[in-house]
């Protein structure tokens, strides 16, 4: 006879499967393997939800919730399950990004709660908040974000009677930032149009990335622009410490946002720099002090001469 320690409910997220029944299934003592693969006691054929994504399972005594698939997360009341944690009743699993799954046992561990308070409960909520910041913390990093904006972009499309004309020469625009960008060891991570956001761990990479970009602007002007008026570019960059994901081509920080604002005073087919990408230059550059904004970015400077890997 199979001892049923509780059950699992789908609470949302899944739309293929029907009556209550259907989305209940039994945790029995043993293993209950959950995933969208075939040989699992718990199916969820969804996208994000690994073949064999976790198992629920007996260690002691504690039902436990244990990280299998290596590619799609899972939560556990809000925090990322890493390896193994103990199961409560009225948990609520989360499976990828938008499936969750509610824990009732009926065997609940009153025992340990009984003896000890809420220490226990407080102790792995602890740390599972000390797993998350972790977790975040291996996006934080060190680098220089690179603004790029086109100037008098509306100004060009206007004046062309061409659509097609339009859309090709501004891909070719995004184009050949990127193409820079990768030569310099960086990337574009966000696109807003006619502006675009480049991200380098390093400040002389970014400098001489930027530089490049105003140095071949003429060429690129000859050969690629299908407009009647030229490409005319206004650079800021800002250099600070940032949450980064490299793989979903995403950043988020205050570090970001200073260097639009910070192109945004740039002249046309110039490049300005803060303090801080300044600062984390290894050698002087000819530089010309502009007036700067208020706050972290410090004082802003003008690069007078363009430069490339030599001069480091």
């Amino acid at each position: 006879m199979e001892i049923q320690l509780g059950d699992l409910r789908i609470l949302r997220g899944v739309t293929q499967l029907g009556n209550d029944a259907a989305r209940t299934f039994p945790i029995r003592l043993g293993t209950t393997r959950i995933g969208r693969g075939e040989d699992v006691e718990v199916r969820i054929p969804e996208p994000g939800v690994s073949r064999l994504h976790v198992e629920i399972a007996v260690e002691g005594a504690d039902i436990v919730l244990r990280q299998v698939g290596q590619t799609n997360p899972t939560l556990l009341n809000g925090f990322p399950v890493l390896g193994s944690a103990a199961l409560s009743d009225g948990d609520e699993i989360q499976l990828a990004d938008r499936i969750v799954l509610g824990v009732r046992l009926t065997r609940p561990r009153h025992s340990r709660k009984e003896r000890s308070g809420h220490s226990g409960e407080l102790s792995r909520q602890m740390q599972n908040k000390i797993n998350l910041d972790r977790s975040i913390d291996e996006f934080n990093v060190m680098g220089t974000f690179l603004d790029v904006d086109v100037v008098g972009s509306r100004a060009m499309k206007v004046a062309s009677a061409r659509p097609e004309r339009i859309i090709i020469s501004f891909e070719r625009f995004r184009a050949y930032v990127s193409e820079i960008c990768l030569e310099y060891d960086g990337q574009v991570l966000n696109s807003n149009g006619d502006e675009l956001m480049c991200f380098f761990e390093s400040a002389v990479s970014a400098v001489i990335a930027g530089s490049s970009i105003l140095e071949r602007l003429a060429a690129f002007n000859r050969d690629q622009n299908l407009l009647d008026e030229p490409f005319r570019f206004r650079l800021g960059a800002h250099t600070g410490t940032s949450l980064v994901d490299l793989d979903a081509g995403v950043a988020y920080s205050e570090v970001l946002d200073t260097a639009g604002h910070i192109q945004k005073l740039a002249t046309p087919d110039s490049l300005v720099l803060s303090q801080a990408t300044l600062d984390a230059l290894p050698c002087p550059v000819a530089v010309e002090r502009i007036d700067g904004l208020d706050g972290e970015s410090g004082a802003l400077y003008r690069l007078e001469e363009r430069v490339g890997r030599e001069d480091f």
